[in-house]
């Protein structure tokens, strides 16, 4: 993902070659997203967003919620301003459908890919992408998880991996990540 400079090429390429495009590529766009390297998180964000206006045209899009919902939702609580800032835009264009917001029910309909994801985010060296991580979770728990039967019973077998993940945050030499850690544990209720 690190190549991925240029974004526009999806512009210009047709539907029918756009549907054609390897999974393979385009999982590897999405995983950019989670690359511990700023520059390299920002080029995937870019990347991801063209894709999925041209995902949207192509009527596309549903398909591939599973795997952009995550980390772009934990990227809305990266560090870096300029990443934050795109990911919060780029999260209210992917979630609006119908101009009516559906980021809450989305991010419930994949709760699980999410957390998996989340739990994953715990386990970087980046402290930065920790905090994040941890506020992410925190954010699930709050305002999804709990209000939400469904989503309750997605993630509840992964509550044990949860721990352990932010666990992982906790002997963090830097009081914003044990912060978000002790935070999002708090809201764990077994």
């Amino acid at each position: 993902v690190r190549c991925v400079q240029e974004t526009g090429t999806w512009g210009i390429v047709n539907e029918q070659k756009f549907r054609q495009l390897p999974e393979s590529l385009i999982l590897q766009i999405f995983k950019g997203m989670a690359d511990d390297s700023s520059v390299a998180r920002s080029s995937a964000l870019q990347a991801t967003r063209t894709f999925m206006q041209k995902a949207q045209e192509c009527g596309t899009n549903q398909q591939y919620l599973q795997y952009v919902i995550p980390p772009l939702c934990l990227n809305r609580f990266y560090a870096v301003q300029g990443i934050r800032q795109f990911s919060l835009e780029t999260w209210k264009e992917v979630t609006t459908i119908n101009n009516e917001s559906k980021g809450k029910t989305l991010l419930s309909n994949h709760s699980k890919e999410a957390l998996t994801f989340y739990i994953s985010q715990c386990y970087t060296k980046n402290h930065e992408v920790k905090i994040a991580a941890c506020r992410s979770i925190e954010e699930l728990i709050s305002k999804v998880i709990t209000n939400d039967n469904a989503a309750k019973e997605q993630t509840s077998p992964l509550i044990g991996q949860v721990i352990k993940g932010i666990n992982r945050c906790l002997p963090a030499n830097k009081q914003k990540i044990r912060d978000a850690a002790v935070s999002a544990l708090s809201l764990i209720h077994i």
